[in-house]
């Protein structure tokens, strides 16, 4: 007989910081995948103007850091930060 409505095998749920498996496997996937190709990354990175290339690497930074709060305060940082680079002729 199955179980009841409600019950389940796990009662306490998955533990905190637990991974999903398929999330685990596309994680280990795409890690090797860029190992695999760095150096082809690279050299497709070098070829793009910098603002294309910065544009990538800003793109890509929510999948390699934590997130933070976008507050008053970060966003004052994010406008220093892009101020910088233009200044430098970076973006």
């Amino acid at each position: 007989m199955g179980q009841l409505k409600g019950k389940t095998g796990n009662p306490n749920g998955r533990p905190k910081g637990a991974v999903n498996k398929t999330t685990k496997t596309v994680r280990e996937f795409l890690t090797n995948t860029m190992i695999e190709n760095y150096k082809t990354l690279l050299s497709d990175l070098k070829a793009l103007t910098p603002k294309e290339r910065w544009g990538i690497i800003i793109d890509l930074l929510p999948y390699i850091t934590p997130k933070i709060d976008n507050t008053a305060e970060n966003q004052t940082d994010n406008e220093m930060i892009f101020k910088i680079l233009d200044d430098n002729n970076i973006v």
